[in-house]
C-alpha cells in the first residue's frame, strides 16, 4: 500500500494568515512527509476559492517543494486546462520532471466549477 497527501492549502480556519506563512507551513509539512517516508504529495489547483484552496499555480509550489524533498512523488491535481495554454502545461510538466529527477506526476481536467472559469474566460467559453 502507498500512502500520501492531497493538499487543498486551506486557510479558512485562520483567514488573517498571510500567504507567506501559509506556503511556508505547507512546504514544512511536505518536507516532514518526505522524511517520514510518505509516497506522494498532490496539490490542488484552484482559482478564486478564497479560504478553500489557495494554490493557483501548483507547478510553482511544487518547484519550490522539489528543492526540499528527496523521495516523495510530487504532482498537481490538476491542471485546469481551459485556463492554460497546452504548450505551457507541457513545458511546466517537463520542468517539474527535471527538477524532481523524474519523480513528478501530472493530471489534467476541465475544471470543477464554472465561476473561476468565467473570471478568466467570460461566460461564452464555459460549459
Amino acid at each position: 500500500m502507498k500512502l500520501g497527501l492531497f493538499d487543498h492549502m486551506q486557510k479558512h480556519d485562520v483567514p488573517a494568515r498571510s500567504y507567506v506563512d501559509l506556503y511556508k507551513s505547507h512546504l514544512e509539512v511536505l518536507e516532514f512527509a518526505d522524511q517520514a517516508g510518505m509516497d506522494f504529495y498532490f496539490v490542488a489547483e484552484h482559482h478564486f476559492d478564497m479560504g478553500f484552496s489557495e494554490c493557483p499555480s501548483p507547478g510553482s509550489f511544487l518547484g519550490a517543494a522539489s528543492q526540499r524533498t528527496k523521495k516523495i512523488r510530487l504532482g498537481p491535481l490538476v491542471y485546469v486546462l481551459p485556463l492554460w495554454n497546452p504548450i505551457r502545461v507541457a513545458e511546466e510538466v517537463a520542468l517539474l520532471d527535471n527538477l524532481t529527477a523524474s519523480n513528478a506526476a501530472s493530471a489534467r481536467a476541465s475544471g470543477r466549477l464554472a465561476s473561476p472559469l468565467t473570471t478568466y474566460l467570460g461566460k461564452r467559453n464555459v460549459r
